[in-house]
């Protein structure tokens, strides 16, 4: 076996032994990022008057850029998306 080779195989060795914390830690970061996502499952925006271009929307990580001009509206997140809708008083 080549040296290259012999050090491709060392590399991938260290790798394979890493792979099992690194999957731990990437689920334990997943968990903690779904917990702060339901913390705005619930959340609105409400623009009484106008939301203006350039606007960026955030719950949480999820957000929305506002690329037009909106009057009166409410903004909700759903799944992984912001939603636009019609903003009435009182509702």
């Amino acid at each position: 076996m080549s040296d290259a080779k012999a050090a491709a195989l060392k590399k991938f060795q260290v790798f394979q032994d890493s792979a099992p914390e690194a999957i731990k830690e990437l689920e334990m970061k997943k968990t903690g990022i779904e917990e702060r996502f339901k913390e705005f499952c619930d959340a609105i925006i409400i623009a009484e008057d106008t939301i203006y271009p350039g606007v960026a929307a955030h719950f949480g990580i999820v957000y929305r850029q506002v690329t037009e001009a909106e009057e009166r509206c409410k903004l909700t997140i759903e799944g992984n998306q912001v939603l636009f809708s019609e903003y009435i008083p009182g509702k």
